[in-house]
């Protein structure tokens, strides 16, 4: 594991796809069934009713940080934004095919969820990063721990003021209070089995 430096990537706003349509489609569908009008997420959740709009219409990609709010004040576990996650099954065993999956175009990502338990105190995903695909910009933080292991590619993470390059093989484990991020500056899809210690969905 080497650390390393690098300008964070700028690359041009997506075009919506497939994933974003969806994504807004089932926030909306939510939010109209609570009762709730734009202007109501938007005093709740702090983020400008432009953004949701575009957002609902699937011509926005959010940031992590956006869907979280969001989910929040329309009362919608992030869970449930999972696509094949219907709540049935066994909790103890997962097979692929029952994996719920979460894309997020804008970002470059896809989460898998390995675990399903409700209420369990650590929460699995295969996470598999694009070229160019990352966090973002800005770090963000949050309780708990997380530990993670290179299935494939490249990736760099950054974690409080320290940035690490970790490929093939590489494992990492911090404390999720920490400012962190992560970025593919790779050629080729990095693919990560992430473990957090409290469910971020």
């Amino acid at each position: 594991m080497n650390t390393v430096s690098h300008s964070a990537p700028n690359p041009a706003a997506p075009d919506a796809t497939d994933a974003d349509t969806r994504l807004g489609e089932s926030i909306r569908a939510h939010r109209v069934a609570r009762g709730l009008t734009l202007r109501d997420v938007a005093a709740r959740s702090g983020v400008a009713i432009g953004t949701l709009s575009q957002l609902e219409r699937g011509i926005a990609s959010p940031s992590l940080k956006i869907l979280r709010e969001v989910c929040a004040a329309i009362d919608l576990p992030m869970v449930r934004l999972f696509e094949g996650l219907d709540g049935g099954g066994d909790d103890v065993v997962v097979h692929p095919y029952e994996r719920g999956s979460l894309a997020i175009p804008g970002k470059g990502m896809r989460k898998e969820l390995l675990t399903r338990r409700n209420g369990a105190n650590i929460q699995a995903m295969i996470v598999t990063v694009e070229p160019g695909g990352g966090s973002g910009i800005d770090p963000y933080s949050h309780d708990g721990e997380e530990v993670g292991h290179v299935l494939a590619g490249e990736l760099t993470l950054r974690v409080g003021m320290r940035s690490y390059r970790i490929g093939p093989g590489d494992t990492f484990c911090f404390e999720s209070t920490l400012p962190h991020g992560f970025e593919n500056y790779g050629d080729v899809d990095a693919v990560i089995l992430w473990v957090v210690s409290r469910p971020f969905y």
